[in-house]
């Protein structure tokens, strides 16, 4: 076999596997909503420079959702944890404008550790003090649940050992796989949206807060906090 042959097999493997995968409702719906979640936040926080972070988001959610039906299932987790880094970035550097400006000219990481640091990361008790101090008393469950599917991500990004046991060298419909891929999408629609939350929604006019209730409702709706904030039931 040439290396025509080759890579047309893996390509006709490819679209084998696309065409099993995109049945699946629930993987497609999860992420069309999580891409809409996104882009309506993107609607009401415009007024801040790092907002267009969401933007790569978006992006990246749509290009880990190609992968996984596809076949390509670490580069879709890949996607998947570059994206929220994105939305973890956006809310970070709203708060910091001065490495927000170092990051526009090259010259500022996006670190993880440091978005995610106990003290003073997104999900501190200082970061809730300061825009939401009614999330404060519950923040740190959040925080154990970003730092749980960012490692959860990396492992399968990394290639750590015992996630060579999902997969070979083929390209084929993997459910557990999939399966996987849309716990971790569960999870991360609830965590990007609370971090959105504790920054933003405390400062939201009632028209803006209105554009991301629905979204809000669906992934928060049992945090009473949040729930009473935009108008739900105490």
């Amino acid at each position: 076999m040439d290396t025509k042959e080759y890579y047309t097999k893996l390509n006709f493997q490819k679209n084998n596997t696309f065409v099993e995968t995109v049945e699946n409702n629930i993987l497609l719906g999860l992420s069309h909503d999580l891409i809409i979640s996104l882009a309506d936040w993107n609607k009401v926080i415009t007024g801040h420079d790092p907002s267009n972070l969401l933007k790569n988001a978006i992006e990246q959610v749509d290009i880990a959702c190609i992968h996984i039906l596809e076949g390509m299932y670490r580069s879709g987790f890949a996607a998947l944890r570059l994206s929220m880094e994105m939305v973890a970035g956006t809310v970070y550097f709203s708060s910091y404008n001065l490495e927000y400006e170092e990051w526009l000219k090259g010259g500022y990481d996006l670190n993880w550790s440091t978005i995610m640091n106990d003290e003073n990361g997104i999900l501190s008790r200082r970061f809730a003090n300061a825009y939401f101090p009614e999330c404060s008393d519950i923040i740190g469950r959040y925080l154990t649940r970003s730092k749980k599917m960012y490692r959860e991500l990396s492992e399968m990004v990394h290639g750590n050992s015992s996630t060579w046991s999902f997969e070979n060298p083929s390209i084929m419909h993997r459910p557990n796989l999939v399966t996987k891929f849309i716990e971790v999408l569960n999870e991360f629609i609830v965590v990007v949206n609370f971090e959105l939350c504790v920054r933003f929604l405390d400062k939201l006019p009632p028209e803006s807060i209105e554009i991301i209730e629905t979204h809000v409702s669906d992934s928060l709706g049992t945090e009473e906090i949040i729930r009473t904030k935009i108008g739900g039931s105490v």
